[in-house]
């Protein structure tokens, strides 16, 4: 099938992370009945939160009781992946379209890079110049392989060298969901702090992702405002895709 033309786009900023996450299941969920048409979401997080890839197990992997007396929320993402820590104001995009359609019908590495590139000519209206690279680049093992920004991965965005994107994708009752977030000032290095870690192995993890991962404040030398992202990306989605949108 043919790509559709006509998506719609969701801004939002004020969500909890069970909220936004529920309501993407939600969206997934009208695409799939034929109630939507395909959804790109650009949202913001109001407050720190864990997310978790969807077979991550949080007890296992995280030190709750600290998470909820630093008033950190964790919650469970419908796609695949790692961990991450979400800081105030960092930014999460959702794609949602039906498997048939482009660019999703190719293969799960197809839809992957032409979201990701995407990104790219978004960021690049920001000011950025950031790629995505295949083959990802070759980084020492950390010893942890909890998180999704020390992994490096096929398709994703890069930037100085750095990765500025983590995403995964779904693919369940013929739908895509395909999430990624762009740290907005940190690089949520202090996810380590919340892990069950031994002290040498946190501070490797806590240097690997410092180490890593960009954020947009990094790339521009200021702090941008969640309107001013947002309406990038999906420039950036418009342009690449040649999409129009209902906006809500």
């Amino acid at each position: 099938m043919s790509m559709s033309e006509e998506w719609r786009l969701l801004l939002d900023a004020g969500l909890t992370g069970r909220e936004t996450m529920a309501l993407d299941e939600e969206l997934a969920a009208e695409v799939a009945q034929g109630k939507s048409i395909p959804v790109i979401r650009i949202y913001s997080w109001p407050c720190p939160a864990v997310s978790l890839g969807r077979h991550q197990k949080s007890e296992e992997l995280l030190d709750v009781q600290r998470c909820e007396q630093s008033g950190i929320e964790i919650v469970r993402r419908p796609t695949g992946g790692k961990a991450i820590l979400h800081s105030v104001g960092d930014i999460t995009y959702s794609v949602i379209a039906l498997v048939d359609d482009e660019p999703f019908s190719r293969d799960v590495l197809a839809g992957y890079a032409a979201v990701n590139r995407a990104l790219v000519a978004g960021l690049e209206m920001l000011g950025i110049r950031a790629s995505v690279r295949d083959p990802a680049p070759i980084w020492p093992e950390t010893g942890v392989d909890f998180g999704c920004f020390e992994s490096p991965g096929r398709h994703e965005v890069y930037w100085a060298g750095r990765k500025l994107v983590a995403s995964a994708q779904r693919r369940t009752a013929g739908v895509v969901l395909q999430h990624g977030t762009i740290p907005l000032a940190e690089a949520g290095s202090g996810l380590a702090d919340f892990l069950h870690l031994d002290p040498g192995r946190r501070e490797r993890f806590r240097r690997d992702l410092n180490d890593r991962t960009g954020a947009l404040a990094n790339a521009l030398d200021r702090i941008p405002e969640f309107r001013e992202v947002a309406h990038a990306l999906s420039e950036g989605f418009r342009g690449a895709w040649k999409l129009s949108f209902q906006t809500e």
